[in-house]
C-alpha cells in the first residue's frame, strides 16, 4: 500500500468514528486533533490519488494506440506524481508538528549487571538525540546499582515532534558485547525494557483523590545532610477501581515540594494510558505487553557489538557506528526511527 493510501485509509477510518453518535466526548476531541495533526498529508494525499487515476485513464488509453499526445500527457502525470512524492518526504522530514512532551522509562531486563549498564548506555543514547533534536532533557529519578548501571529511570522529553519520534522506541532493546564484568572474554546478551508515555497536557486527567494514597517518608540512600532527616521522600498509590493498582515513589529531591510535584507528573501519564488502553480492550495490560517481559528473544532492536551493527527488527533496517561510547552519532538513531513505516 501507498503512503498516500494509507493516510487516506486513516483518515476515513477517524471520520467514520467522528459520525458515532455513541461516541464520547474525550475521544471526540482526541479524534479531531488527530485529524488536524495530518490535514497537510490528507491534502497531499487527496492530489496523488487523482492523479494516480488520471495516470491510469491515459494508461488505459495508451493500450489501444500510441498517440504522441498521450504519451506527453502521462510523462506530465508521471512527473507530478514524483513532485508530489518529493512533498511528502519533505514533509516527513520536517515534522510539522507541535511540541509535545513525553515521559521516558528504563529498566533493565534480563542480563544482571551487564543489563543495568545497557540500561545506562539507553539513557545517554536518548540524551544524545535529544539534544539533537533541540528537545528538552530532564531526569525525574534515576537510582543506580553497585556497579554504576541504572536499576530504573524516567526522563521527561519535550519538543517538537518528541513522541512522533519515540513513540516506537517502547519494547525490549537487546545488546551483545562482552561485559566489562567478563574476565573471560565472553559474549554476552542483555535487555533493558523501553516505555514511551504521552504527557497529557491538552487534556484534562481527573485523578480522584478519594482513590490516591499519599505516604511520605525519610528518604533512604548513601548518607548526606538532608537524607533521614527530613519526611522528603513521596509514595503515591492511585487504587482506582477501574484501573490496574499504579504506584510512583519518588525522593530523588531534598523538598517534599519538588518530589510530589514530580511525582504526580509520572502518576498522570501512566493514569493516562490507563485510560487509553482500557478504551482498546487492553486495559493496564498494555502497558505490560507494550515493553514485553525483557525475555531475550523478545525484543525490537539489537545492538551488537561484535559485528558494530544494529538492527531494527521491526523495519530490518541495520546500521553501523557502535565504539566505545556506545552510539558513535544521534544520526544513527534518527535512521533507525525513520526505517518504521507507521512514521
Amino acid at each position: 500500500m501507498q503512503w498516500w493510501q494509507e493516510i487516506l485509509q486513516k483518515a476515513e477510518k477517524f471520520e467514520k468514528e467522528l459520525f458515532d453518535a455513541n461516541l464520547e466526548q474525550k475521544r471526540r476531541v482526541e479524534l479531531s486533533k488527530e485529524l488536524a495533526k495530518i490535514n497537510e498529508h490528507i491534502n497531499l494525499a487527496n492530489q496523488m490519488k487523482q492523479l494516480n487515476n488520471d495516470l491510469l485513464a491515459v494508461q488505459d488509453l495508451l493500450q489501444d494506440c500510441h498517440d504522441e499526445e498521450l504519451l506527453k500527457e502521462k510523462m506530465k502525470y508521471i512527473d507530478q506524481i514524483e513532485k508530489l512524492n518529493t512533498q511528502w518526504n519533505e514533509l516527513k522530514m520536517k515534522k510539522i508538528l507541535s511540541e509535545e512532551s513525553v515521559i521516558v522509562e528504563i529498566r533493565p531486563g534480563v542480563g544482571g549487571a551487564e543489563a543495568s549498564l545497557f540500561t545506562n548506555n539507553l539513557l545517554n543514547m536518548y540524551q544524545s538525540y535529544s539534544q539533537s533534536q533541540k528537545w528538552k532533557f530532564d531526569i525525574l529519578y534515576m537510582h543506580f546499582t553497585e556497579v554504576q548501571g541504572i536499576r530504573e529511570v524516567a526522563v521527561n522529553i519535550k519538543g517538537v515532534g518528541a513522541y512522533e519520534y519515540l513513540q516506537h522506541e517502547s519494547g525490549t532493546h537487546r545488546i551483545q558485547r562482552v561485559p566489562v564484568t567478563e574476565a573471560s572474554g565472553r559474549i554476552h546478551t542483555s535487555t533493558a525494557t523501553v516505555a514511551v508515555l504521552p504527557e497529557e497536557t491538552d487534556i484534562e486527567i481527573n485523578i480522584d483523590e478519594k482513590y490516591l494514597d499519599i505516604a511520605v517518608c525519610r528518604s533512604g540512600g548513601a548518607g548526606g545532610q538532608h537524607v533521614n532527616t527530613t519526611d522528603s521522600a513521596v509514595k503515591m498509590t492511585y487504587f482506582h477501581p477501574d484501573l490496574e493498582k499504579i504506584t510512583v515513589s519518588m525522593q530523588d529531591e531534598k523538598s517534599q515540594h519538588k518530589n510530589r510535584e514530580k511525582a504526580m507528573k509520572i502518576l498522570r501519564a501512566r493514569v493516562a494510558e490507563a485510560i487509553k488502553n482500557k478504551e482498546h480492550q487492553n486495559r493496564s495490560e498494555n502497558r505490560k505487553n507494550q515493553i514485553g517481559k525483557g525475555d531475550r528473544s523478545e525484543r525490537i532492536r539489537t545492538y551488537n557489538f561484535p559485528q558494530n551493527r544494529i538492527t531494527d527488527h521491526r523495519s530490518k533496517c541495520s546500521v553501523y557506528g557502535l565504539n566505545e561510547n556506545f552510539l558513535a552519532s544521534a544520526s544513527l538513531l534518527h535512521e533507525l526511527i525513520l526505517s518504521i513505516d507507521d512514521i
